[in-house]
């Protein structure tokens, strides 16, 4: 039987189709790099091959590393914060692929250019402006001075950064931080350790960062124990770990409802919290005997045993950060594979 040839456009929609969800499916796939403050190296896996790590600076190359974070220029940046008398709290700039390593601020308060108390970090994230936004810096409730706002350091790509406070109103520590690329607010883990450092008590404190210093919105309590650290907003819903009780927590931010997606064997086993893209979530455990990330499905997984990623050994972790990079080799896979259309398409519209 003869069919009619189809329209030349509807297969080469097709195959633009076939190309695009190839290409989204590779997407997916993330590069996974590790801080340890224990022995103070930088790491990084494939999120699909999780068990084959790959040292990327030696051990002891920083100096209690507490805070990871990706900047827009696709550089990474890492907060120290030693113990007093063991160097300057300070955020440094790891370029990737070179491997080089600089200094962007200083912020032990004595440095040129920063007066103020010492800044323990933390935390760092980002907010969107001009010349790649503020970076902003939580600080860490292990320091002596773990009060205050939380600071942003304006300029962070240049030779002269600026040091100022965000947050306005009296804040704890500040171990974690997220900022909604919806509505560009601030989320901030507000806490103090209590019971002789062994548990962590605070909210959420919420800032909505349109006036300077950003002003509080309002506090949400996360879980039924209080102690928040690890941030990750997506969309309407607030993600973050639980040292007390070893729990992921999803708070719903127009109800302010709680429920926990997933829990560790024992407290303090998940601390800093990065998401993948294919919408689940890491966690990195707190516990340096422990040293393991977990895998958190952010759907349909109810209170289910946390996933061990495959990956382990790092110590106690000071920060992930997840990047959705694409294989070269399949990215021209799904480009040959469009091109190729073409002349298919045009060969399949002349038979007869």
């Amino acid at each position: 039987m003869h069919h009619a040839p189809r329209p030349r456009f509807a297969l080469a929609v097709q195959a633009v189709a076939f190309c695009a969800s190839l290409a989204a499916a590779v997407a997916e796939a993330d590069t996974v790099y590790v801080i340890s403050k224990t022995n103070g190296g930088l790491y990084s896996f494939d999120s699909a091959n999780p068990a084959a790590i790959s040292t990327v600076a030696a051990a002891a190359t920083f100096n209690a590393p507490s805070a990871l974070a990706l900047g827009d220029d696709g550089n990474l940046y890492v907060g120290e914060s030693p113990a007093p008398g063991e160097g300057d709290p300070r955020i440094l700039r790891y370029v990737i692929g070179s491997g080089s390593i600089a200094e962007v601020v200083n912020l032990s308060g004595t440095a040129a250019g920063y007066a103020g108390d010492a800044v323990y970090p933390a935390a760092i994230a980002f907010r969107r402006g001009v010349d790649g936004g503020e970076m902003l810096v939580g600080r860490n409730p292990d320091s002596v001075t773990y009060a205050g706002p939380v600071m942003a350091v304006s300029g962070w790509k240049t030779l002269a950064p600026s040091v100022t406070a965000f947050t306005a109103g009296v804040l704890n520590a500040s171990p974690g931080l997220a900022v909604s690329p919806q509505t560009g607010r601030l989320y901030v883990s507000d806490v103090v350790y209590a019971g002789g450092g062994q548990a962590l008590l605070g909210t959420v404190a919420e800032f909505d960062g349109t006036t300077s210093p950003a002003t509080l919105v309002r506090s949400i309590t996360t879980g039924t124990l209080s102690g928040p650290l690890g941030l990750v907003v997506s969309g309407s819903t607030l993600y973050s770990t639980n040292p007390n009780d070893g729990n992921i927590y999803a708070t719903s931010l127009a109800s302010g409802s709680s429920s926990i997606i997933g829990t560790a064997l024992f407290p303090f086993d998940v601390g800093t919290l990065a998401p993948l893209s294919d919408g689940d979530l890491l966690a990195g455990s707190l516990y340096p005997a422990s040293g393991q990330i977990y895998r958190v499905f952010t759907s349909g997984g109810g209170a289910a045993p946390l996933y061990a990623f495959g990956a382990s050994g790092f110590g106690q972790i000071g920060g992930i950060v997840t990047m959705a990079v694409p294989e070269p080799a399949t990215l021209a896979i799904a480009v040959g594979g469009l091109v190729a259309a073409v002349p298919w398409v045009r060969r399949r519209r002349t038979v007869a």
